[in-house]
This record gives C-alpha cells, structure tokens and sequence, in this order.
C-alpha cells in the first residue's frame, strides 16, 4: 500500500471514528448501522490513537545564535544537535536554517 492510499485510508477511518464518537451509539451498534466490521473499527480507532499520540503537542522552536569569529577558531565549523533521545549529529554551519528546521521536525516525530 503506498503513502496516499494510507492517508486516505487513514482519513476514512478517522471520520468514521469521530462520526461514532457524535452518535453516542456504541461501537457495535454503529458499525452494524453502517455494515462495518467491528474489528476494523477498532484496529484503527487504537492505530489512530496512537499515531495521535506519537504527535508532539509543543510547537518545535529553535532558538537563533550568534557565532562570532568562527572561522578564526575552526577550520570547517560544524553544529551537533543532540536530541532528547540522545541522538547526535554533526551538521555545517552554513546550511540553511529552514534545512536544520525540516530535519528537527523529521527527527523528533520519530
């Protein structure tokens, strides 16, 4: 299955999940409403919570530094992110900013 059936896949569900949810129906009672299998309801009501979960709820921010004289102290000056996981990576310092930011983003929600 590639990434666009998955997240209208996803989608589907999620509607469904929230349409259930406004009912006040029981899971049983609106799955056999609507000919859902019961089963499927749940395996992807717990998969969507989960994804949901996996979501950070505090904004990403990156704080600006000023380095000065870089070029006098390092050769090739380079910046090392650590993250709360403790993964580690060396990057340059002349990569954009908007790189670094897109490559936090990515490697947090992991």
């Amino acid at each position: 299955m590639n990434t666009t059936e998955q997240t209208k896949r996803y989608a589907k569900w999620k509607a469904l999940i929230e349409e259930q949810k406004q009912s006040g129906k029981s899971r049983k009672a609106f799955c056999e409403e609507r000919g859902l299998v019961l089963s499927q309801f749940v395996y992807y009501r717990a998969v969507l919570k989960e994804r949901l979960a996996s979501i950070p709820t505090t904004p990403l921010s990156v704080t600006p530094i000023k380095i000065k004289n870089v070029y006098e102290q390092v050769r090739h000056p380079k910046i090392k992110l650590v993250l709360p996981n403790g993964f580690q990576c060396m990057i340059s310092s002349e990569t954009e900013v908007s790189y670094i930011k897109r490559l936090l983003e990515v490697l947090l929600s992991c």
